[in-house]
């Protein structure tokens, strides 16, 4: 069936893909390289600025406010504030948890994951504490999705560094998916006995569970523009503890034994994938939705076909999420700092 499976995903990615324009709603303009998304409830979303911020937006009122902000973060090419999401328990302990770069004490660019914790008295956002520090970064590939799972542990992609060797390496903590305890302890069932939930990544950027079945997908860059290698072969994985990805050994519908293929891959065209999410009702109930930034679209996929939605509309799209009340909203990613250029988007009508 698995096999199956990624047959059918292979033979739509050659079917012609359409854009189908829907209602959508802009809730705020101005900001400046977004990255991603988290609802706080109360109708409110946190959103992360690579540059450092942290934006607070409501909703009904279509306002933004900056209410952290973080001066050790690095922000160079890819590099800077990247991921943030809640606790699972968030509504009686306030805790959320980021992914960063900084610079260590040798000037040289690293990863951090770090706990927050909003105080819902002030709506105030404060800055708690490192949970795990100085994983390899560069100004390229530093992987930075950020999610709580229904086991209430932190996962946490992190790139390759731009060292594709690093991604194979047991030792390093590059090009993985890490799996990290709310403390920052080493989880027990962790099948390593280190931070590593799966390895072989080259730069995974979004990661969601189904949920009927808690099973993790995530969105993984491929090797465009490397000559030597398979172009562009971004990926959708399904994500096994303990698997290897298989990067940088085999690329796209590549094969080798122990090794990992894509359930899903864009072959010759590039999406630079990002966010995704797994929507729990609506038109796309249970389909696969990610977005793309060279793409610029949000795509949806199922075992039958892959569709491209906004084809061009908003620029590159960086990050999707369905939220408690139950609409999706995205944000765009388009690389500049001009007030009015980065958007908060809310879906009104699903295709």
């Amino acid at each position: 069936m698995r096999d199956l499976i990624k047959y059918l995903f292979c033979i739509t990615l050659y079917l012609p893909i359409f854009p189908v324009f829907s209602q959508t709603e802009i809730i705020v303009n101005g900001l400046q390289i977004p990255w991603a998304i988290t609802d706080i409830g109360k109708q409110r979303f946190l959103i992360t600025e690579r540059a450092g911020r942290i934006i607070l937006v409501e909703l009904q009122n279509k306002t933004k406010k900056v209410v952290l902000r973080l001066p050790q973060v690095i922000a160079k090419s890819e590099s800077g504030l990247l991921g943030i999401d809640t606790d699972k328990n968030f509504a009686n302990n306030g805790f959320l948890y980021i992914a960063f770069t900084h610079y260590d004490k040798k000037k040289n660019l690293v990863n951090a994951l770090a706990k927050l914790y909003w105080d819902e008295s002030t709506s105030t956002l404060h800055f708690h504490k490192i949970l795990l520090d100085n994983v390899e970064g560069a100004r390229w590939h530093n992987g930075g999705r950020v999610k709580v799972g229904q086991d209430g542990h932190i996962y946490w992609s992190t790139g390759d560094a731009t060292n594709p060797d690093l991604a194979q390496d047991l030792t390093s903590l590059n090009g993985k998916i890490l799996r990290i305890s709310t403390d920052g302890t080493i989880p027990t069932d962790n099948p390593f006995n280190n931070y590593i939930y799966s390895y072989g990544h080259r730069n995974v950027q979004g990661l969601a569970w189904h949920p009927t079945n808690n099973q993790l997908y995530a969105t993984e860059h491929g090797p465009s523009g490397i000559p030597k290698l398979n172009c562009c072969q971004d990926e959708i994985n399904q994500i096994h503890k303990g698997a290897n990805y298989g990067w940088p050994i085999i690329t796209g519908s590549q094969s080798k034994t122990n090794l990992q293929t894509p359930i899903i891959h864009s072959g010759n065209d590039t999406w630079a994938p990002s966010g995704m999410t797994i929507p729990t009702t609506g038109k796309w109930q249970h389909n696969i939705i990610f977005t793309g930034l060279r793409g610029q679209s949000i795509y949806q996929a199922t075992i039958t076909q892959l569709k491209a939605y906004f084809t061009n509309q908003f620029g590159r799209i960086r990050d999707i999420i369905e939220a408690k009340d139950k609409q999706l909203y995205f944000i765009t990613n388009n690389q500049s700092e001009d007030e009015g250029y980065d958007k908060l988007v809310k879906i009104i009508t699903v295709p």
